[in-house]
């Protein structure tokens, strides 16, 4: 079970490092030293992983469906009015000022610009409260409601997932996209599904998914510009879009862009106590993981193939790097075996398997953005576990 789950992540893992190796189409040619740690940090975290699969390959438990048939009314009313208010509400805003200002303007400048968000949202808190902690919680809650099999959850799972994928979209992201397909792979696999069963449940949900992807891909690389090149353009472009980041990784390493203001772990410990910063005057680009955000942000990696530079590719292994350096693939891998050391505190097997899926969906998508490393995030991944231990149910 634990090597299915994992299955998309080591997937990407294994792409990305073929990618560094074989692929030609960017102007950056990492030094040495840099590739070598890059290198590395990808395979001890395959090592890692599969280390932990084998030592656990006589585990039989499964997801227990039978088990999860009841519903707890008052979350599932918490959850949906959270849902409407955090999410199906900025949406909507979002959208009529897209009609209005341009679709282009709220992507380029939703970020970085606070008065945007404000509007959006009501208040800059309201909106950094959204961004920070509320959509990793709702991810989570999606994984927590697979299984279940009343009409009540079953109706939440997806309205939850599809409102999280609406509200990216608003601002023409994408990236939701990608883990409601993971999401959607997840459920299958915890109730027991194979991959034809896979595409047989939810082929024209991924169809439509893959659809918006590549239609916000349009979007964002100008249609006009689009319409200047062949399908080999898009082509490229979906293919370096899953390529890019040890380049992008090792590009901010040799360009000098960490910062030696630091101390182990600092990125862990600032974004887990952000709420305390905050009341003390940090803002989210004063912590380690909001700063590096800004950062990568800045669009810098040339593609040669697609005439175009790429930003905020750089993976949670160059926000680790900015605490550890060349001992990034140590700590790396350190940080992974935690979680899995977490993980064993959850007796109950259902919620160990969902609490790892949610592992799974962040590592995956943190071989792009890091999202892992959010404060939302850690306080599930780091906290949880301890709070399960008192027979919370949810």
């Amino acid at each position: 079970m634990y090597i299915k789950i994992f299955f998309p992540f080591l997937t990407l893992l294994l792409i990305q490092l073929l990618g560094f190796f074989f692929y030609e189409g960017f102007s950056f040619f990492p030094s040495y030293l840099t590739k070598i740690v890059v290198i590395l940090t990808y395979v001890i975290s395959i090592t890692t992983i599969l280390f932990f699969c084998i030592l656990n390959k006589n585990f039989k438990g499964k997801l227990n469906i039978n088990y999860e048939d009841k519903n707890n009314k008052f979350f599932s009313i918490l959850f949906f009015l959270v849902t409407i208010l955090f999410i199906n509400k900025p949406t909507i805003i979002l959208y009529f000022l897209g009609q209005e200002l341009g679709f282009d303007y709220i992507r380029d400048k939703f970020f970085s610009l606070e008065a945007l968000r404000a509007n959006v949202f009501g208040s800059a808190t309201i909106a950094a409260m959204t961004l920070m902690y509320i959509t990793p919680i709702l991810w989570f809650y999606t994984i927590l409601l697979i299984g279940k099999k009343d009409k009540i959850s079953v109706f939440l799972f997806y309205y939850t997932l599809f409102s999280l994928v609406l509200f990216n979209l608003s601002y023409a992201g994408r990236f939701y996209i990608y883990f409601a397909l993971i999401v959607l792979y997840l459920k299958n696999t915890l109730e027991g599904g194979g991959v034809l069963l896979f595409f047989k449940k939810y082929i024209l949900l991924v169809s439509l998914f893959i659809f918006s992807s590549f239609f916000i891909l349009n979007v964002r690389t100008n249609s006009e510009y689009v319409a200047q090149n062949n399908d080999n353009q898009a082509l490229f472009s979906m293919i370096e879009y899953h390529l890019m980041q040890p380049f992008f990784f090792s590009f901010k390493v040799d360009t000098g862009t960490f910062s030696g203001d630091t101390y182990p772990f600092k990125l862990i410990i600032e974004s887990v106590f952000f709420p305390l910063f905050y009341l003390v005057g940090k803002g989210f680009s004063d912590i380690s993981y909001g700063y590096y955000a800004n950062e990568f942000g800045v669009f810098t990696l040339y593609s040669i193939k697609t005439d175009s530079s790429y930003n905020a590719f750089a993976t949670l292994y160059a926000y680790l790097y900015s605490d550890f350096g060349v001992f990034t693939p140590f700590f790396s891998s350190f940080f992974i075996m935690w979680i899995f050391f977490l993980s064993k505190i959850i007796k109950d097997v259902n919620i160990r398997l969902k609490y790892l899926s949610f592992f799974c969906l962040m590592l995956y998508f943190s071989l792009f953005q890091a999202p892992i490393f959010s404060p939302g995030s850690l306080l599930i991944l780091l906290i949880l576990p301890f709070v399960l231990k008192f027979k919370f149910k949810y």
